[in-house]
Parts: structure tokens; sequence; C-alpha cells
């Protein structure tokens, strides 16, 4: 238990935030989390940021009374993940070898276990093929080599958050469980099963490799926070995890995106090459989930039928060189002219963006939310989604569905998003209604409250 005389101490591994979108819209939840947690309850709580050096520029900027930043070499003593800094091994204190002979050796037994764990991960991914088959389980040596390097790797580290630096849980915003600690409670967010149920994006190491990360999730975990109810249904479906180790928190991060003067809007709109509702707006980074390509097969339909009255389309997100090749197919089908690629976009200007769209057009194969969906709500703009994963949770009765598979469904929607004046009109009433079940406050409560229950278990 906690005493009373002083807060509660939630280390917070962001050692996988990158730079830019390439975290996509986890990286957008924890940084609202972030900023969330330096203004409430910071009587209660207080936060240490673990950080590495291509991300803590960014992340010190989000420093405030309750939350601090460091380095993870820092915390764990010149880089490695020691509790005594600097100290030399015992053989040495003993006078039995050499300080360097000593240091040498143990960077060899390093190599050696580093060799050896590399070795036998890629002999159990070769004997998991034939296991799998035979006991009907994904992965089962694989998962049970994982389980086993993770269990030792969390012992080896234990007391460093905990005794050094007085922390009581610590929270993984991207999942990985890879500071664990014996003997610390472990909260983390779990997004999605992309690699279960759409398998043929990924090739078999891929997939073996999420598998045994989510495995490790489910395993180190006290407490899993599902992004949906979809998402917690997966776990169950797929990992078998406990009811009571899960709990669903939507993403409520619109409310961040605050609405900009025309003047700007204008400004923006006008540097990019649009026009205020005449475009329809996809933001999503180029992943093959997402689906770009079959939507452009579905705009291509849709503007043969409206020709000129057909409305633009506007793609902004991350990863330069999936873009490039969708570039090139846009100029093969004759639509560069109609066919608008912005790239990663700041927040301002994706606020201008989202101001002057007509609305939103969201075709993809699989999401663990759906951001997007709430963030159009926010500004007021008609939603045609798939109709498959967590998306109808979230847009409710208040979006045009259609099946992402089948470019006439697309189609169709974007005619009706584009031209149905009346059924917009209908979509946006709802859509504020709906938006009601969403709020950043109760999620960050939410949240907070989900550490204290662990902690108290403890």
């Amino acid at each position: 238990m906690i005493g009373a005389s002083r807060r509660i101490r939630v280390a917070v591994d962001l050692t996988p935030l990158r730079g830019g979108g390439e975290n996509g819209g986890a990286k957008t939840l924890v940084i609202t989390l972030l900023q969330e947690f330096a203004r409430y309850r910071t009587d209660d709580f207080e936060y240490l940021l673990i950080a590495e050096p291509w991300n803590y520029e960014e992340l010190k900027n989000y420093q405030s009374d309750n939350i601090v930043c460091q380095l993870k070499s820092e915390i764990y003593g010149g880089g490695t993940q020691s509790s005594s800094k600097g100290a030399l091994p015992s053989s040495t204190l003993r006078g039995k070898t050499k300080p360097g002979a000593a240091l040498s050796t143990a960077k060899l037994k390093g190599r050696v276990v580093r060799f050896a764990k590399r070795v036998i991960a890629k002999l159990a991914y070769f004997i998991d093929k034939v296991a799998s088959k035979v006991l009907n389980t994904q992965n089962p040596v694989s998962n049970l080599f994982d389980r086993l390097v993770r269990t030792t790797s969390a012992r080896t580290r234990s007391g460093i958050l905990q005794g050094k630096h007085r922390v009581d849980l610590l929270f993984c915003p991207f999942s990985a469980p890879t500071l664990a600690e014996h003997g610390l409670p472990l909260v983390a967010i779990g997004y999605d099963f992309q690699h279960f149920d759409l398998p043929f994006f990924f090739d078999d190491i891929e997939r073996a490799h999420r598998t045994r990360f989510l495995n490790a999730l489910n395993y180190q975990s006290q407490k899993i926070i599902c992004i949906s109810d979809f998402t917690r249904q997966s776990f169950i479906k797929h990992l078998n995890t406990p009811l009571d180790k899960l709990t669903a928190i939507p993403i409520c991060i619109h409310e961040r995106l605050e609405k900009k003067s025309d003047a700007y809007v204008e400004s923006v709109l006008a540097s990019q090459g649009l026009q205020r509702d005449c475009y329809l707006f996809f933001p999503a980074n180029f992943w093959p989930h997402k689906n770009h390509s079959l939507l452009l097969a579905a705009y291509s339909i849709y503007q043969q039928k409206f020709t000129d009255q057909a409305l633009d389309l506007v793609f902004t997100g991350a990863l330069q060189s999936s873009q490039e090749t969708l570039e090139s197919l846009v100029h093969k089908m004759g639509l560069s002219g109609r066919i608008h690629f912005l790239g990663f976009l700041n927040q301002d200007e994706l606020i201008a963006i989202w101001q002057g769209t007509k609305g939103l057009i969201f075709p993809s194969l699989y999401e663990g939310f759906g951001i997007p969906v709430l963030e159009a709500f926010w500004f007021d703009k008609p939603v045609a989604c798939s109709n498959i994963g967590s998306l109808p949770e979230v847009g409710g009765d208040a979006v045009i569905y259609f099946n992402p598979r089948k470019p006439e469904a697309v189609a169709k929607a974007m005619g009706q998003l584009a031209h149905d004046q009346d059924a917009c009109s209908r979509l946006q009433v709802l859509a504020k209604d709906r938006l009601q079940h969403f709020k950043k406050q109760r999620m960050t409560s939410e949240y907070l409250s989900v550490f204290e229950a662990v902690i108290a278990k403890k």
C-alpha cells in the first residue's frame, strides 16, 4: 500500500516512441495522456518518463510539477540495466581476477548469451511450424522460450525502478513490457490483433514475433487496457486472457484539436491547392490494412459517375515509400489532378484540413479503435466507414457503413457523402449525441482508477 504522505509514482516506458507519425494513433493517444496527467489529480500521482536519445528532446517538453523525463541509460546506469552503476563484478572485488579481465569476461558472456538466444529463437520458429499443427496452438515452443527469457530478464532488473527510483507501477502505453521488473505491477495498453485477423499482410516470422509479443504482454501485465471492446474480445478469443485482467477504455483525444480561424484554414488550403468543401478526407498512414489501393479503385468509379461534380480526395500520413507506390498508381489511373498526398502534417495543419473537408471516407480493413471517426464528429463532418472491426462500436448509428472489400460499395458511400446533403445533415445530428459518450477527462480518470486498483492489489 502507498502511504498517504506521498504521491503514487508511475514509470512510463516511452522508449518505443518515434518522431513524426510512425507510431500512428498510438502516439497521439500517449501524448494526450501525458498532457492530462500533468493537470489531473497532480496531488495524487507523479510520473517518470523513460526516454531514449531519439525522443528525449520531444518528451522533455511534457515535464511539469509532477512529471520528470529521464533517459533510459541514466535510469539504469551507464546504458546498462544494472542497479549498481559502474560496479565491478564481485569476483573482481574478491581479487580473483584483474578488473579488465573481469569486464572482458562479462562482455564475452553477454555476447554468448545473446547469440544463444538468437539461435534458440530461430530453432523454436521452425519447430513451431510442426508443433502448432500437432498441438493446435499458436507458436507453443517460441512462446515458452520467450516467457522464460522475459521472466529471467525481469528478475535481473528487479529493484531498479522499485528501489532506486521508488516506482509503484510501470505503465507501458506502447504495449511492449520490455522493462518489466519482478514484483513491480505493470499496466499496458493493448491495441489490436491484426496479424491474427489479416495474416496475409505479414510473413511467418513477423506473425510469430507479434504472437510472442502479445503472449508476453498477456503473461506479464496485471492489467491490460484495451482501446475498445472489440480489442478486449480479441484478447479473450485469441489468447484466452482472463476477464479480470482486461478493461476497455475508449480513445477520447479529439478534444485536443482546437478549431482555427477561417483565415488560417483558407491559407493552409491554398498552400495545398485545395478548396473548402471540395474534397473528401482519408487521414491514415500508408499501411496495407488501411486499404488505400481499393479506395483509389472506388474513387475512379465515383469520379466516372459524377465527372465534373466529383470531389477530390485527400490523403495524409507517414511512410514515404508506400506513398510513392500509391502516387505511381494514381498517375497510371489518370487521377493525378484529383488525388492529393499531403504527407505527415503538424496538428495545426491537420485541423485546417479537417475544417475544410466535406467529409471523412474511411475504408480500413482493420481498426482496433478508429480515431478519425471521432475527429470527424468533433468537426461536424459526416462519416462513411467500414462495417468491420471496432468501427461500428465507435460510430454507432451516426455513420454510413460499407463493405471495405467492394469498390462499388465504397464508391456509393462517397457519392452519399459528397452529394446527399439531407443524409449528411441527419448524420451530423446523430454524431453530436454520439460524441457525448467520448470525453477526455473521463478517459483520464479511468486510467488513473486502473493504476490505483492494480497497486492496491500488490
